[in-house]
């Protein structure tokens, strides 16, 4: 028989768009059907059999609490008997739901429920024509009268509001007054609300909840505010992690709160009176690739964070607002129950700006030296100079600081503005962490960086700078000098737009043409129609060719559309059919689905843009074609990482073969103790490394090899779970699969159901099959790293004196590094003895790479401080260090030539330290150290021209002293 290891399914069955007509009652149930003896599976007299009917209540099923499949005729759940061994009976049949019988085990989720019925039916006494013999063992089940594969969704809890249950989800079925109810009812209620039991037994518990009702509008449940034009709910009573808050949101319509504006604060504020809690609110910083965001794709141009927060100790993701604390905002584990706010916006309308728009028929013209696009003109300026400086020199040319609204004005900037880092029109100098533009236009988009907005340590970074091959946005202080890009409206002319030798239907987007097929057409068939047009099938290397394509097909609902992806080796792995590398996906959810040898088509709809899995031949869709074009000015967008060498070394310790590019080492518990998964992923940056992604079977056929040398061939392993680097943390990607360090995610080997809640992947030693996990699950992990990369193969922690220092080879920016060095209870290392220092040359050893220390300054004034706190009793500055004309250098790295300040946000390698215990770091002054001049007999500390504070050495202290008044103070001992 067939057996099918994926493990997806649940909703497929529960959610998704079934042959069921508009009327019937329950659009989540379903009916299987066997295509050998085309029949469908039902229940007579508690006994399971093969019906040629498929629309009686008899064959009708669905998927309730656990993933257990319920027969709605007869009430009853599908179960296996364990040790059966009869002839005349299948082991699988149907049991009372309220408890799992006596040698009976559930077949739970998808995964298992195929595993069974491919094993166990159609039963050979239930099929009396013995002509279908070979249609029973050569057939397949599916959904009865859709051609979705059976695994497609998951199944998903249906979370209460109010009631006694803290929120807890629907145990469905529930039995209520002798009756089962495998759905939400208004029976036993006068108001004719929905409601459900939390357990299965509400006459014995009595624990229930209202179920959530999906609507446009904020009827029952929710507080309204027209000045707002939004409605919220607070859900006091209710204690959830901030994934199932969201879920619960989501099934009411709504979002978890954003706040955009001052107003809305202040509102949300008056609300919270006279209560006391922390609840979640929809921001989080769970991109790994991006900066601070909200749930609901709001921009993220206000702030109301209490004092030192956000803080970046252990992985505190998620966001509260606090009641204690007058509406301010803290960040928290994502993990620990809470209550919550929802927020939606009936009846909302599209902004004047669009985030995701192409379509602009329009022809412009701008002034000689200007660059067009849409309907503004852009120019560079290369003076570096000041913020300020920058937008008055725009204001000269009748123009602001450049003002970005969407996702295809942050490309043409990206692609054209060929500078590392340039002042944009952002700023939050009229209100601190409530930024807006120049030019007064709303702020509609942002994109910010890693761990920004940050207001790093607290200092005024009010100003908004570009930078990075993706663009992504950073608050910075105001005098650092920066090329500036300026902006100002274009010219309306008579006239056709350029399409740079596109056809007629064809749509222009550098450096491509492209083409939307209206026909409904099997793969292949559009395969051929675009080749007679010298195309093929689309093909998408990143997010702004996304966004792109899916303007084309923007605002239609129920087409689908081929595009270029293929398993055409019928191995599970997919790629380009034009035999380009896969650079970018972008994955419905609990997509790939686990099919062999499926082509690939794009939805529309709700999820407009999201790729899913289809057979090739049996479904038709329309179909996108692309037909590159030779350009010279083609945006200069990220480039895929180079192809590692076969012939390139490994760290020693790691392993690989002549045939694979990379190296890969197992840290299990025998070696230090299980981590999360952030900890783990972490643990692996530390040696430059990644977590483990896998491309195909041929490299997770080698990762088995592997294991087996490490833990042997004999023993059971199974349940021996290590965390690979696969996760659907960032709520924005739609729950698609994303692997860690960038690869494509184009092959999958999930093993069975997994509840949506679960948003990182473990692999299991045992059977090398997959499963997501709560992220914080304490598990061992393996590591990949590119052939020929030299890695660090200390990464223990190496003790000197009364500390301990850990080198991480895995470049990031100051900010991040010190994040990093937190989560293992640690901080960017501090210098205080000369002999400390020479330790850490000696350690480095390399003289071409430079290694982040912890030392900052605040506001760019002179006076360098320690992360750690401790003071500051020893310097060893390189020739002509720090800089004195350089404004935007404010942290500090060492190299086997001393110490240089640099920008923040440059990744290098870095440094942690953490004090053992019977050790102490020197203590912080109970002063702040002080700027002065210098007076006879006293040294600069730095330099003149940029600080005043002087400093001497003396009786084994150093001392510093604001000349000419001469306040002196004693900072520590060497």
């Amino acid at each position: 028989m067939k057996c099918f290891h994926s493990i997806l399914i649940s909703l497929v069955l529960l959610c998704l768009r079934l042959f069921l007509p508009l009327g019937t009652a329950d659009s989540n149930t379903f009916s299987l059907f066997h295509d050998g003896v085309q029949g469908c599976l039902g229940v007579r007299d508690s006994v399971l059999y093969m019906f040629s009917s498929c629309e009686d209540e008899a064959q009708r099923w669905k998927w309730v609490t656990r993933g257990r499949m319920f027969n709605l005729g007869s009430s009853l759940c599908l179960g296996l008997t364990v040790g059966n061994g009869s002839t005349s009976r299948s082991p699988l049949n149907v049991y009372t739901c309220d408890h799992e019988p006596l040698k009976v085990r559930w077949t739970w989720y998808c995964g298992q429920v195929l595993e069974n019925l491919n094993t166990y039916m159609p039963f050979p006494a239930m099929v009396t024509n013995t002509s279908t013999a070979k249609a029973v063992t050569e057939g397949s089940w599916r959904v009865y009268g859709d051609d979705q594969d059976l695994c497609a969704k998951s199944y998903q809890e249906i979370y209460t509001i109010q009631g006694n249950s803290q929120g807890r989800p629907c145990f469905l079925p529930f039995l209520y007054d002798g009756q089962w109810f495998h759905s939400c009812t208004s029976v036993g209620r006068e108001d004719g609300h929905l409601w459900c039991a939390t357990t299965y037994d509400y006459g014995k518990d009595e624990r229930w909840g209202f179920c959530p009702i999906k609507s446009n509008g904020c009827e029952t449940f929710w507080d309204t505010e027209s000045l707002m034009d939004n409605c919220y709910q607070f859900n006091f009573q209710a204690a959830l992690s901030w994934s199932e808050a969201r879920t619960s949101c989501q099934q009411q319509g709504a979002s978890l709160l954003s706040i955009t504006k001052v107003e809305e604060q202040s509102y949300i504020n008056g609300l919270l009176t006279g209560y006391s809690a922390s609840l979640w609110m929809g921001l989080n910083d769970l991109d790994l690739t991006g900066g601070w965001q909200w749930a609901d794709s709001s921009p993220l141009k206000y702030m109301n964070w209490e004092p030192d927060q956000p803080k970046y100790e252990d992985e505190q993701n998620c966001a509260v607002i606090r009641t204690e604390t007058s509406g301010r905002w803290q960040n928290r584990d994502c993990s620990i129950a809470l209550p919550y706010v929802c927020k939606k916006r009936p009846n909302a309308t599209m902004d004047p700006f669009t985030t995701d728009s192409w379509a602009d028929d329009d022809v412009y013209q701008c002034d000689v030296g200007w660059q067009a696009f849409q309907a503004g003109c852009y120019r560079l300026t290369t003076d570096k100079m000041d913020w300020n400086s920058a937008e008055k020199t725009c204001l000269k040319m009748e123009a602001h600081l450049v003002s970005i609204h969407t996702l295809p004005e942050l490309e043409f900037i990206v692609g054209n503005m060929k500078k590392v880092e340039l002042w944009i029109g952002l700023h939050d100098m009229a209100l601190e962490m409530n930024f807006e533009w120049t030019d007064r236009t709303p702020v509609i988009f942002t994109y910010w960086h890693p761990f920004e907005p940050n207001n790093f340590r607290n200092t005024q970074e009010d100003c908004v700078t570009l930078w990075g091959p993706e663009g992504r946005w950073n608050d910075s202080p105001c005098n650092f000098t920066l090329p500036s890009i300026c902006k100002k409206p274009a010219q309306k002319v008579e006239g056709k737009k350029h399409e740079h030798g596109c056809k007629q239907d064809w749509h222009w987007h550098n450096p491509a043409c492209f083409l939307v097929g209206e026909e409904l057409v099997t793969y292949d068939e559009a395969k051929k129609t675009c080749a007679v047009h010298e195309a093929t099938l689309v093909t998408i290397s990143n997010r702004f060719e996304q966004a792109f394509v899916n303007s084309l097909v923007f605002g239609r609902s129920g087409d689908s559309f081929w595009i270029g992806l293929q398993d055409e080796a019928n191995t599970g792995t997919y790629s380009w059919v034009s035999g380009g590398p896969v650079s970018y996906t972008n994955w419905n959810r609990d997509q790939p689905a686990a099919m062999k040898g499926g082509c690939v088509t794009m939805a529309t709809g709700h999820a407009t843009g999201l790729w899913e899995v289809r057979e090739c031949a049996v479904p038709r869709s329309k179909y996108i074609c692309r037909q590159n074009k030779e350009s010279s000015s083609s945006p200069a967008l990220p480039s895929p990482a180079p192809t590692p060498s076969l012939t390139g070394n490994c760290p020693s310790e790691w392993k690989t073969s002549s045939k694979i590019r990379y190296c890969y080492k197992v840290f299990s518990q025998e070696q230090l103790q299980q981590s999360s998964w952030i900890k783990a992923l972490v643990n692996c940056h530390a040696h430059g490394a990644n977590l483990l992604s896998v491309n195909g079977p041929e490299e997770e056929a080698f990762i088995e090899q592997i294991l087996h040398e490490t833990f042997g061939e004999s023993e059971d392993h199974e349940q021996h779970w290590f965390w690979i680097g696969l996760h659907r943390r960032n709520p924005l990607d739609n729950d698609s699969w994303k692997w860690s360090d960038g690869l494509a995610y184009t092959y999958q080997n999930f093993a069975r159901y997994y509840s949506p809640i679960h948003k990182c992947v473990a692999m299991d030693l045992g059977t090398k099959s997959w499963l997501p996990m709560h992220c914080e699950s304490k598990l061992d992990w393996i590591c990949k790293i590119p052939k020929g990369s030299c890695g660090y193969s200390g990464m223990k922690w190496v003790a000197f004196e009364e500390a301990e220092y850990r080198f991480s080879e895995h470049r990031s920016s100051w900010d991040q590094a010190q994040r990093i060095c937190s989560w293992v209870d640690a901080s960017l290392a501090s210098i205080h003895s000369a002999a400390e220092g020479r330790f850490l040359k000696n350690m480095i050893k390399t003289d071409n790479e430079n290694w982040w220390l912890g030392m900052y300054t605040y506001e760019n004034d002179g006076r360098f401080h320690w992360s750690d706190h401790s003071v500051l009793n020893y310097v060893s500055w390189a020739s002509g260090q720090p800089h004195t004309i350089s404004r935007d250098r404010k942290c500090v790295y060492m190299s086997t030539r001393d110490w240089t300040d640099q920008k923040c946000h440059t990744d290098l390698r870095y440094i942690c330290k953490r004090v053992n215990i019977t050790g102490t770091i020197p203590p912080t002054p109970s002063t702040p150290l002080q700027s002065a001049g210098c007076a006879d007999g006293w040294t600069p500390f730095l330099h003149k021209s940029v600080a005043s504070m002087c400093i001497v050495y003396m009786i084994g202290q150093w001392f510093f002293m604001r000349h000419p008044l001469g306040h002196i103070s004693r900072k520590g001992s060497q």
